[in-house]
């Protein structure tokens, strides 16, 4: 059974955020990012459940192209996944969005 605060956790890790200059992305859903540029395309099926809500997040934001069901890099996905974060706390990779031409 799960408890609010279980779900609440789960929805936290989950959350890319663009705010102030700083891109802030989850290691799980950075694990996404990266995994979907390396095989180019995933379909959600390939995807285990836990990755997921991280590829539909980053399809939020543009890092990813979700069409036909499956999920794309986009070019700015590309570029994120091949950036080497400057900073990283226990569950999120950060980023300067300067370096990203934004």
């Amino acid at each position: 059974m799960n408890n609010p605060a279980e779900r609440h956790d789960v929805d936290r890790r989950c959350k890319v955020v663009l705010k102030g200059g700083l891109l802030s992305i989850p290691l799980e859903a950075f694990a996404t990012l990266r995994t979907v540029a390396r095989d180019l395309e995933l379909t959600a099926g390939e995807l285990p459940p836990s990755l997921r809500h991280g590829a539909r997040e980053l399809a939020a934001v543009g890092l990813l192209a979700d069409g036909d069901g499956a999920f794309h890099i986009t070019d700015l996905g590309r570029r994120v996944a091949d950036a080497v974060p400057m900073g990283q706390s226990e569950d999120v990779v950060m980023f300067d969005v300067r370096q990203f031409g934004l």
